[in-house]
């Protein structure tokens, strides 16, 4: 007698059925836009690398201005080009007669190229960021700067989305790298010195805007994205109001820069206790301090006698210590000049330090140029690279045979020339 053996079934794995907003997600221009848009912000960030890297405040400013500049442009022309797929293929009329909720397929078709437009923004904020936070020697992005970040991606979002309505209705070939070239120029033009600053890229390192700013830009970008995809989902009576909150949202953001404070905080100044001029260095910098007073310490001692000079440096201009014009700032605060607390390139920053005493070239003549020479390489203690002229030898030994006083009283008429740029009277600069 036999048996008849029981077979198991097999196993069927259950496919994985992805919606059409997951298949838009990973097969649509979502992809393509989002590596466009990280390519080019990263050919920008990464061609003005040293102008921003190691610094927040210009870290910050970078990047926001890669959002304006170049977010924006590039997010509307993205939205331009989802919009218009559906009439570039001849499906508008199959598209209306889904079943599909109208919402929903303006969600499927607008969302994707929005999400890896912001993805692609964030993600290159986030490393530049972090490339600052490695070369940076303290200090970082709070306040006003910080809500920058979610303000900035909410105008990429309305911009997308204004795209996507624009692609919908503008019936033109060419209407996504024009309208996108369009605003690029629009926002090139409103970053000059323009009455009506509307424009979010005006918001530049010393003029931090007021707090509140930001959120009042962000929230117009949400209100006026809200309305433009109700807008698309043929819901006009629900987009009224979120259209007139983003157009209500629109007249304090129109001012003539009076709403602009300057930020303290980072620009705080801190001082060496010792030595004329005293070094400086912003608060966020500090770190860097010991390293400059050292290099400064030789050429202040040469100093000692001198009188007239400015009581300090300082990075930030204008006027101080008895009324005098202080020196430009030395060149320490561009990236590659400095790593973790240590001051990387002593000499330049102590001829930084010996030029920003000099007068300025406008109040010389030519023939003061081995003076000028000579006077750099007595404060430096470097020999100077023109050391094998006649002139600048002969400068340079009449000012090393001078007894100290008397070099003390003709460094204080060399450097005191620094009056005469300002009325820009050429020969006033006593020579050696």
């Amino acid at each position: 007698m036999t048996t008849a053996t029981r077979t198991r079934p097999l196993a069927v794995r259950p496919v994985a059925v992805r919606g059409p907003f997951a298949t838009e997600l990973r097969r649509g221009p979502g992809p393509l836009t989002g590596a466009v848009t990280g390519l080019v912000l990263a050919l920008m960030l990464g061609t003005t690398l040293f102008s921003w890297l190691g610094v927040w405040a210009q870290t910050a400013e970078f990047t926001h201005l890669a959002a304006a500049q170049i977010g924006l442009p590039l997010a509307l022309a993205a939205g331009c080009w989802s919009g218009g797929r559906d009439r570039a293929a001849g499906i508008e009329a199959l598209r209306a007669t889904m079943v599909r909720p109208r919402t929903r397929q303006i969600a499927v078709a607008a969302l994707p190229a929005l999400v890896w437009t912001v993805a692609a923004y964030l993600l290159l904020l986030l490393l530049a960021y972090a490339a600052t936070w490695a070369t940076s020697l303290g200090g970082g992005v709070h306040g006003a700067r910080l809500l920058l970040v979610p303000a900035d991606a909410a105008g990429i979002c309305a911009a997308t989305l204004a795209g996507e309505f624009l692609g919908r209705h503008v019936r033109w070939r060419l209407a996504a790298p024009g309208l996108g070239v369009l605003l690029y120029g629009l926002v090139g033009v409103l970053r000059g010195d323009t009455p009506a600053r509307v424009n979010p890229a005006v918001w530049v390192a010393r003029d931090t805007p007021a707090t509140w700013l930001p959120l009042l830009y962000g929230a117009g970008a949400l209100a006026l994205a809200c309305a433009l995809f109700l807008l698309l989902a043929h819901r006009r009576a629900a987009a009224l109001p979120a259209l007139l909150a983003a157009l209500a949202l629109l007249p304090p953001l129109v001012h003539d820069g009076r709403l602009w404070h300057g930020e303290r905080a980072p620009l705080a100044q801190v001082c060496a206790r010792q030595g004329v001029p005293a070094v400086c260095v912003r608060s966020s910098l500090a770190g860097l301090l010991p390293d400059m007073e050292r290099v400064a310490r030789p050429m202040q001692e040469r100093l000692r006698g001198v009188r007239g000079l400015p009581e300090r440096y300082d990075d930030r201009g204008g006027t101080g210590g008895r009324g005098r014009p202080l020196p430009q700032a030395p060149g320490i605060l561009a990236g590659q000049d400095f790593r973790l607390a240590e001051l990387t390139d002593p000499e330049r920053y102590r001829r930084d330090l010996a030029y920003a005493l000099l007068p300025c070239f406008e109040a010389e003549t030519d023939g003061d140029f081995p003076t000028r020479q000579a006077v750099m390489s007595w404060l430096t203690g470097e020999r100077d690279v023109f050391a094998n002229t006649k002139e600048f030898r002969a400068a340079d030994r009449g000012l090393r045979a001078m007894t100290p006083a008397a070099r003390a009283d003709w460094l204080t008429s060399y450097f005191g020339a620094r009056d005469a740029c300002h009325a820009k009277q050429p020969g006033k600069v006593p020579a050696l």
